[in-house]
């Protein structure tokens, strides 16, 4: 499998700037998750907005209504392509577009994509969770599930496969987006990948993931995290997180109103 970073950001000076960088072939196997890591590294650092780092870590834009920046990234088996696109003021997953169509399929509650064929539900994962009949939870991770995602998302009328179609774009978006915003979500991928294997992901994963906000603006505020129903899963065997320890567990900042 390769995967090929696209990137696209289009600015409101109607400037442009896209880059295509083709990576290392991403099999399974140390070789390969290195590569997946650096493809999440890359991911993070282009999403960054400007050279603002806050403890190490880089911000993204502000989010706005409408916004005009995304990320495109190229997902490639064997035998199917597909693109899929980030909004990169808070790394949504928000369409995709397989290699055999012009038009995108975008999530029925963003209007972002011009052109797109909206999707007959929306992006949440509680709606993608009911669509796939299993919650994140449920649903394992590895370089197994990402490729079978690709080449399910790729097929002629897809969506169609209302089960699959859902499993496949909740591995995609842990895999993408929440890698990015999560190191803990990463690392359990990236281990999953060299070891060949594939596995469900962890309360403590999941928490992290939809903690991510909040974990975001206590750092920005320059403070560890006191909701403790988030603080026992931010450094394992500790109710009582350091700043840093709320640093290590995210890959890139939620501006948020900062």
């Amino acid at each position: 499998m390769r995967l090929v970073l696209r990137y696209h950001a289009h600015v409101e000076s109607s400037k442009s700037d896209e880059r295509s960088e083709d990576l290392d072939d991403v099999e399974s196997g140390s070789t390969g998750a290195r590569a997946y890591l650096n493809l999440i590294v890359d991911l993070r650092r282009s999403a960054a907005a400007g050279d603002r780092v806050v403890h190490g870590l880089g911000v993204l834009p502000a989010e706005t209504v409408n916004p005009a920046d995304f990320i495109d990234v190229g997902l490639k088996t064997a035998t199917n392509l597909i693109t899929v696109r980030l909004r990169r003021d808070n790394l949504y997953l928000i369409g995709y577009l397989p290699s055999y169509r012009s038009r995108w399929y975008e999530f029925s509650d963003t209007h972002l994509i011009e052109g797109s064929e909206p999707l007959p539900h929306d992006g949440h994962y509680t709606t993608l969770e009911k669509k796939a009949d299993a919650s994140r939870r449920d649903i394992a991770l590895g370089f197994g599930p990402t490729e079978g995602a690709i080449d399910a998302l790729a097929q002629q009328g897809a969506p169609s496969s209302v089960k699959t179609h859902a499993r496949s774009l909740i591995i995609l978006i842990e895999t993408i987006s929440e890698a990015m915003r999560s190191t803990v979500a990463c690392e359990f991928i990236r281990s999953k990948w060299e070891l060949g294997k594939a596995e469900k992901p962890t309360l403590r994963i999941v928490t992290l993931e939809n903690s991510w906000d909040d974990i975001s603006k206590a750092i920005m505020e320059n403070h560890t995290v006191t909701d403790r129903s988030i603080a026992i899963y931010i450094k394992e065997g500790t109710e009582t997180p350091t700043l840093q320890d709320c640093v290590n567990v995210i890959g890139v900042l939620l501006r948020g109103g900062h």
